[in-house]
């Protein structure tokens, strides 16, 4: 997944395996945080523009910053994400199937 000018973009198809590693995001109006099931985290404060974004988006951008800040140097890895926004989850899940696509 990749962000381009305030869109989410499908980069790369969702392959279904055997996860590598389960995290667990969420996002809310102020900021986002991550937590790996195995206790680490990462977390951040949105920027004022960033805070005016949709929650859908923000939830999606949550996912992308804590793929990239947890696993920046991996490739072809299968993380598990358990997000409580079912937008966010239907956009993922999408991206199996090769769909997905932009969400304002």
């Amino acid at each position: 997944m990749r962000f381009v000018a305030g869109s989410l973009v499908l980069s790369k198809k969702i392959h279904q395996s055997s996860p590598y590693v389960v995290i667990y995001t969420d996002a809310s109006k102020t900021g986002w945080g991550v937590q790996i099931e195995h206790g680490v985290n990462t977390c951040g404060i949105w920027s004022k523009s960033e805070s005016t974004r949709h929650i859908n988006c923000l939830e999606l951008l949550a996912v992308k910053l804590a793929l990239s800040s947890l696993f920046n140097n991996r490739s072809d890895i299968h993380v598990r994400v358990m997000t409580d926004n079912t937008t966010a989850v239907s956009y993922i899940n999408a991206m199996e199937v090769g769909g997905g696509g932009a969400s304002h």
